[in-house]
């Protein structure tokens, strides 16, 4: 993207944000589902779907890591026409993506059961928050999301 305009390259960062707030937000919803799969919960009308939540929690979390790429490659293509202030004005939308990112490494990423075990005890070293992925979070994870969305959105749609 050299040599392109201000307004483009805001156009394209602004994109990157909307893509990466909807793919965090659909991962939040169905982490739901696949947590209780994951701990034994019963469902009306019977047992748990015959699916392994490890995987799908993967599947899910995928365009997460998809569309943060895609906002990384965004700043850096309007480093050039807007300046410095991109990198400033994106650091909480990366700082609470990689509480997302961090969390779900923690919970989902175990290879064994074991492993499940250990990366859950250690939520302490690895400063996560437990209930960040899941839309029944009640912490404040989600508005932290949109304050951090919200500023870098209002800061580039200046740009255009």
């Amino acid at each position: 993207m050299r040599g392109a305009s201000r307004h483009e390259a805001a156009k394209r960062v602004l994109a990157a944000i909307h893509a990466l707030d909807e793919a965090i937000q659909r991962a939040r919803h169905d982490l739901v589902l696949f947590a209780a799969i994951r701990d034994g919960r019963t469902f009306l009308g019977g047992g748990p779907p015959n699916l392994d939540p490890y995987r799908e929690a993967r599947r899910v979390a995928v365009p997460v890591w998809d569309r943060f790429k895609n906002l990384q490659d965004a700043e850096h293509d309007a480093y050039g026409p807007i300046g410095p202030q991109v990198k400033e004005r994106l650091r909480r939308v990366y700082q609470v993506t990689d509480m997302f990112m961090r969390q779900f490494h923690v919970e989902w990423m175990g290879e064994t059961p074991e492993e499940r075990r250990e990366r859950l005890a250690a939520v302490v070293k690895w400063q996560v928050r437990p209930r960040a992925l899941y839309d029944d979070d009640p912490d404040d994870y989600k508005p932290q999301l949109v304050s951090a969305l919200e500023e870098a959105e209002k800061f580039f749609r200046s740009k255009l």
